[in-house]
């Protein structure tokens, strides 16, 4: 099926359909992007992924979401690094 199609199926399918296939190499050399696109998911993002070779890690969600307390871990501030 092609990407065209399969953005054209009900956005929560896209899961296990739409895939980046980046991800899987770059959650291997940074565990930490594939647990923010899991945390995301467990905040109840519809669909979530990373967009092209990874510059940001982004979800789309149903209603509004209080995201800070499910990634505030993700988060790096100033002087921290």
């Amino acid at each position: 099926m092609s990407l065209r199609q399969l953005l054209s199926l009900p956005v929560e399918s896209w899961r296990s359909r739409v895939v980046n296939d980046f991800e899987l190499n770059i959650f291997i050399s940074y565990p930490l992007v594939g647990e923010l696109k899991m945390a995301l998911y467990e905040a109840g993002a519809l669909y979530a992924s990373m967009s092209g070779s990874g510059s940001t890690v982004y979800a789309l969600f149903k209603e509004k979401t209080n995201l800070p307390d499910a990634i505030s871990k993700f988060i790096i501030y100033e002087g921290q690094v």
